[in-house]
């Protein structure tokens, strides 16, 4: 039994996961109403902004089939769908994005958007804050992740950066961006940080985008309100104006919805 719970505990998503039940159970009413979740409202959702904002949803679907990548997947998150209609407007542009990872999402980047510049920053490996995370203290993991980066960076319209994103207005290669993408750690003060910074690197009527908005208290060590918090000032303040899409369309919903912000800079 010590070893499953173990296994629970280690294993981020399941935990998450777990523990969002455990609250929906202490309010049956609403864990009863949630079981009527569909999935299909948030595909909905989801595409009456692509309408609105007239990005051609067939044109999506076929980038997305030619890069293998399915439109239904309930594993893939919207924001290649919404880059992949991003590329339908925009072509010889200059692209920021944080937190690299293993380059997967940058290398479609520069697939999409062939005749423009992407540049990727992502934490020197030998920062803690770069270890700490996606269990890359384990060297198997470590060495997996940065192999496969190396060759999803190995692309000619890309750049990396291997820098401290908070150091990114002193360190960027150009004075401005076209579209910028957030997908660093998603917690005060970093995400703040980054949210700022990145606005004052972004052209007038351009795009800024973050990953993992949350819209209600929910907190972990990876996760929270906090950029929510932030976008929604700066719209207050009539710095950006914010539209949210569904992260991903699947049933876990029902206990955790996760957002993709899309803020244009006014």
């Amino acid at each position: 039994m010590k070893k499953i719970i173990k296994k629970i505990v280690n294993n981020k998503t399941l935990y998450d996961l777990l523990k969002q039940i455990y609250y929906s159970l202490n309010s049956p009413k609403d864990f009863l109403l949630k079981i009527f979740y569909f999935k299909n409202k948030d595909i909905k959702q989801n595409e009456n902004f692509l309408n609105e904002n007239s990005f051609d949803i067939s044109k999506i679907k076929k980038t997305l089939i030619k890069h293998k990548l399915s439109y239904h997947d309930k594993n893939l998150s919207w924001h290649y769908h919404l880059f992949a209609g991003l590329s339908q407007k925009f072509s010889n542009i200059t692209i920021l994005e944080i937190g690299t990872y293993d380059g997967s999402f940058a290398n479609f980047l520069s697939k999409i958007f062939k005749d423009s510049k992407i540049f990727t920053c992502d934490l020197p490996v030998t920062d803690q804050n770069y270890l700490n995370y996606y269990n890359r203290s384990n060297k198997y993991i470590f060495d997996r992740i940065l192999r496969k980066r190396k060759k999803n960076l190995n692309r000619i319209n890309i750049k990396f950066l291997e820098i401290n994103s908070n150091s990114i207005l002193k360190h960027s290669p150009i004075d401005k961006f076209d579209l910028i993408w957030i997908d660093g750690d998603h917690l005060n003060p970093q995400v703040s940080n980054d949210i700022l910074n990145c606005l004052k690197l972004l052209k007038k009527g351009c795009i800024m985008c973050c990953d993992d908005i949350l819209m209600n208290a929910y907190k972990s060590e990876y996760v929270s309100m906090d950029s929510y918090k932030t976008l929604l000032k700066l719209e207050k303040n009539k710095k950006i104006i914010n539209s949210f899409i569904i992260k991903r369309a699947r049933h876990t919903n029902i206990f955790l919805k996760k957002f993709i912000s899309y803020s244009k800079k006014i």
